[in-house]
């Protein structure tokens, strides 16, 4: 489904600079994990997040502080209102 939206080299590769495995993961690995969790092989995890990201999520940040530019007029204006 990504590969979707990611349909030219340089989509793909505005986003592949975030992914430090260096690819994009494959639906398997997705199904890997979930087949590892209804294992025995998991049966001393409980309540944790499991994430199956390449460490993508580890890797966005969200800036803090002040914005560097104010909100565009359409958004500033409705929010007055």
């Amino acid at each position: 489904l990504l590969m979707d939206f990611l349909n030219t080299p340089e989509k793909r590769e505005r986003r592949m600079v975030h992914i430090p495995m260096g690819r994009f993961g494959e639906a398997v690995e997705q199904a890997q994990a979930a087949l590892f969790l209804a294992s025995d092989d998991s049966s001393y995890i409980t309540g944790t997040d499991f994430k199956v990201d390449g460490g993508i999520s580890a890797c966005y940040v969200t800036p803090q502080g002040e914005p560097v530019l104010p909100p565009p007029v359409n958004l500033s204006a409705s929010a007055s209102k």
